[in-house]
């Protein structure tokens, strides 16, 4: 019975063995199998890791690292890593070594690697050291980061760097960068060119910029950077500056970088002084101008034939020994009105061929088209009929006369040209929020949709060898542009073409004409000198009948003597500017040094842009043809400021 309990008990007992010896079996394999994943992520581990002893040899390192330094692992173990650095990093790698045995926090440094291949490579290294233990050495566990990637991209960041910089600095177009405070944190030298002050000065504040612009101007760069800061909205605008006493046009784009909540976080820009483009704009706006009065000429010298025949017509009846008085009156009256009709003609074409650089204001578009539509008359051929549709009463738009003129030709020239069988022109305006809107509409031919994609194309034309310059739609689209607004246009073969502009409405109110003056008397004594003896004896009554003493000559050494002879009662010079022998401006101006306080009212018949601006600037100056209420118009206002002269109703 115990021999069997005992057989038993030993039966169990070798069970609970078999079972250790399995469980035993299976933890060992777990091991094992742990032990090769730590290897083989050890091994195949992206970072080179090495473990050193105390003197910097290589007791454990991964593939990694022998692929880094360029030898195999079992090459390297036993070996210093000291021996692939320069003597001046082993001396600091061994300083290195004794701060990592001295703490128990990790640290950290660079060191330059040479591999077996010679090649450089910059790591960093971060170690922490394993106190000793049992039979177990000290030992430093390192993880090496190639650096190499990282400075190659710095060396590649500050090659790109130097490049922009050195692209930055040798151009002529202003680049910067303004953080949201309005500080700006980069400016290129050209911003010394284009604006006359220092970078410093620019970077201590940023009031010398905005302090530089013409005050004109200064509120809509305002508004533009405001809304740029606060909504995000890129700008393209152009403005003046005021540089050691010149003016210049600058054009100034500026765009976003946004953070990313979508917050801006700075502003970039390019700013380019267009003076010279402005120039030559001018210029080309002005060769076009002439192109249109070659082709106002014919019309006008049909106008002007028409002009003199009537003349010439009225004045035979006027003459004839029969004409009763009444007749006479009435032909007399018909001449009057003819020939200021064709004073109206010149004024119009000399007004608009004027050369002359256009300035900043403000035009009320329904008056400027009623006025330039008297010159399309002369401009297209008598079967194409001009219809107005003005429904803009009182808007006025930030534009200079000449620019509207020069669009509104432009516009008619091309459809003159799509209409060589006739046709009608409709020009209409209209009012849409804050816009102005100003449509031209013709019956002509058309264009297709190729055409159509290439209208604005500086040069594009359809039309014959000198027949056209392809400048006319793209100066209309420049123009629009400068102004602040748009322009579309849409055509389709057999159907006309229909150019829609948009400009944006002015803050100003139209100020109404002053009603007709009333003619007053004057009182006083009037040098006239006059070279034309029809002209003369003309203002010589005028000048009377206005209630004035009158003096007359014939040129200016004539009228220095006149003047010589009754000074004393002389407080009026009315002369022309142009005679032989002594211009009227230097006539003017020996009289005044004999006597300051003598007044002086010029006269000329000629262009604006013969008589000089500086000659004349501040002097009064009637331009021919005039008639008796123009006259007392000027005289009235000069007269007023003298007290010698009074003015009776």
């Amino acid at each position: 019975m115990r021999d069997s309990k005992l057989k038993h008990e030993l039966e169990v007992h070798q069970i609970e063995l078999e079972m250790q010896n399995e469980e035993l079996r299976r933890t060992q394999a777990e091991l094992e199998e742990s032990r090769d994943r730590y290897y083989e992520l050890f091994d195949l581990a992206p970072v080179p890791y090495v473990t050193l002893d105390a003197a910097g040899r290589i007791l454990e390192c991964n593939l990694t690292t022998a692929d880094l330094l360029g030898v195999t692992r079992a090459r390297l173990l036993g070996r210093p890593l000291s021996a692939f650095m320069s003597p001046d990093d082993a001396d600091r790698l061994h300083r290195f070594l004794k701060r990592v045995v001295a703490s128990t926090e990790k640290k950290s440094e660079d060191f330059e690697l040479h591999t077996l291949n010679q090649h450089l490579v910059r790591t960093h290294i971060e170690a922490i050291g394993v106190p000793a233990a049992g039979d177990r050495p000290f030992a430093c566990r390192c993880v090496m980061v190639d650096l190499s990637a990282l400075h190659q991209a710095e060396n590649r960041l500050r090659e790109t760097e130097e490049r922009f910089r050195q692209f930055a600095e040798a151009v002529d177009d202003v680049f910067y960068a303004r953080e949201r405070d309005g500080r700006f944190s980069y400016v290129n030298a050209a911003f010394v060119r284009a604006m006359g002050m220092s970078v410093e000065t620019l970077y201590e504040t940023d009031s010398g910029w905005s302090a530089s612009i013409d005050p004109d101007d200064v509120e809509r760069y305002r508004i533009a950077e405001t809304r740029l800061l606060q909504e995000g909205r890129p700008y393209d605008i152009g403005y003046r500056i005021r540089r050691r006493g010149e003016v210049r046009f600058l054009r100034h784009r500026a765009y976003p970088v946004f953070e990313r909540d979508g917050r801006v976080k700075r502003t970039v820009g390019i700013v380019n002084d267009v003076t010279l483009e402005r120039e030559l704009e001018e210029q080309l706006r002005h060769a076009q101008k002439m192109e249109a009065v070659g082709a106002l000429a014919s019309g006008v010298a049909h106008d002007f034939n028409n002009v003199l025949q009537s003349i010439i017509g009225l004045g035979w009846m006027a003459l004839k020994k029969d004409a009763r008085p009444s007749e006479v009156r009435e032909h007399v009256e018909a001449i009057v009105r003819t020939a200021r009709r064709g004073g109206a003609v010149a004024g119009r074409l000399t007004s608009f061929a004027r050369r002359g650089k256009t300035v900043s204001g403000t035009q009320e578009i329904d008056v400027m088209v009623q006025e330039v539509s008297a010159l399309l008359t002369h401009l297209l051929t008598e079967d194409i009929t001009v219809e107005l549709s003005l429904d803009a009463p009182g808007a006025v738009v930030n534009a200079d006369a000449a620019q509207l003129e020069q669009i509104l030709m432009n516009l008619a020239a091309n459809a003159r040209d799509a209409m060589p069988h006739g046709g009608k022109l409709l020009i209409q305006t209209s009012l849409e929020e804050d816009v102005a809107r100003l449509v031209v509409t013709d019956t002509g031919g058309g264009m297709d949709a190729a055409t159509l994609a290439r209208i604005f194309e500086p040069f594009f034309t359809t039309k014959c060898a000198g027949r056209g310059t392809g400048l006319g739609l793209a100066s209309v689209k420049s123009l629009i542009q400068q102004l602040g607004g748009r322009v579309e246009v849409r055509s389709a073969l057999g159907q006309g073409t229909t150019v829609r502009l948009e400009l944006p409405l002015a803050d100003a109110k139209v100020s109404l004409l002053p009603p007709n003056p009333i003619v007053q008397l004057l009182t006083g004594k009037v040098l006239l000198v006059e070279d034309e003896p029809i002209v003369r004896m003309t203002i010589r009554r005028y000048l009377e009948e206005l209630g004035l003493d009158v003096v007359e000559a014939s040129n200016g050494e004539e009228g220095r003597r006149r003047f010589a002879a009754e000074k004393s009662s002389i407080n009026l010079l009315v002369t022309d500017v142009v005679m032989p022998g002594m211009l009227g401006t230097v006539l003017a101006g020996l009289l005044q040094a004999s006597k300051p306080d003598l007044r002086v009212l010029f006269m000329t018949a000629n262009p604006q842009n013969i008589v000089t601006e500086r000659s004349l600037a501040g002097r009064a100056l009637l331009r021919k043809p005039f008639n008796r209420e123009d006259l007392a118009a000027v005289l009235g206002e000069l007269l007023l400021k003298q007290e010698d002269c009074q003015v009776m109703a």
